[in-house]
Order: C-alpha cells, then structure tokens, then sequence
C-alpha cells in the first residue's frame, strides 16, 4: 500500500501560477508532465493566458521530474501560441534529464532555455536580482488533482 501511493505522488502534475512585474507569468512545474487531464488543463489555462493579453511567459521546470511527447507537444504549442499573439516564452531550471528531451526534439531551437526563473525574467527586462521575488499569486493553484483559490 504505501509503495502503491508513491507511485501515485510521483505521477501527479502540480502547477502554480504567479505574476512578476513587468508583467511576466511565471508558471511553475513540479512533478512529472505526462499525457492526462492535468496537461489538458494547463494547456486551456495558457492558452486562456495569451487571449487575456500574456505576452512574455516562463514555464519554470524546475521541479519538474520528467516529461513525455505530450509535455513537449504543450510547450511548442505554447511557443508558437505566444509568438503567434506576438510575445515571447522562455524556459527554466529544466533538470538534465529534461533538457535532454529538449536536445533529442530539438525544441531547444525554438525556445530560449534559461538556468533559472530569475534569469529567464530578467531576459524580458525585469529588473534587479530580486526581480523573481517580487511576486502576486493568480488566482489559482492546483494541487493534488484539485484546484485551490487563493
């Protein structure tokens, strides 16, 4: 049994979603970014994002434990929804097993990788190290298959 719900925590996507002036979303990625309902989700969400006006997007990996073909569908849809409405996506913190995937798809070539959230902020022009924590949550985290408002 409790093999049976680790298993069930590692497969789970947890997303968080914030704001970082100069109008920057940040949205972060824990877990594993697999094919299911979750990846569904965040895609409406993002896409919902860049109709209300997102135009400069980072997609924080930094906790993210793997992905499949359907996590790396998402981002290049996500790249070419963004630059499509005319702004920009960066990545970050994507761990080696991830960048990997990224060098294999080659989607590395079409979206710029950072080291980190602060770094890939500050690509856009936010200002000062700190810029990364200058933070307002959105209106929404979702966690353990549930959404919860903030």
């Amino acid at each position: 049994m409790h093999a049976k719900s680790v298993m069930l925590a590692l497969t789970l996507l947890e997303v968080n979603t914030r704001r970082v002036e100069p109008g920057i979303i940040v949205i972060e990625l824990n877990g594993r970014m697999t094919l299911g309902y979750r990846l569904a989700e965040l895609e409406y969400s993002i896409k919902d994002m860049i109709q209300q006006g997102c135009r400069k997007l980072v997609i924080d990996l930094t906790k993210l434990d793997s992905m499949d073909s359907s996590g790396v569908g998402l981002l290049a849809m996500c790249a070419a929804a963004i630059k499509k409405a005319g702004g920009e996506m960066r990545v970050a913190g994507a761990n080696a097993r991830v960048s990997r995937v990224f060098e294999i798809t080659r989607l590395d070539d079409a979206v710029a990788i950072l080291a980190d959230a602060g770094s890939a902020c500050r690509s856009f022009g936010a200002t000062g190290s700190d810029a990364i924590m200058r933070t307002v949550p959105l209106a929404r985290t979702w966690r353990n298959r549930q959404t919860h408002w903030i």
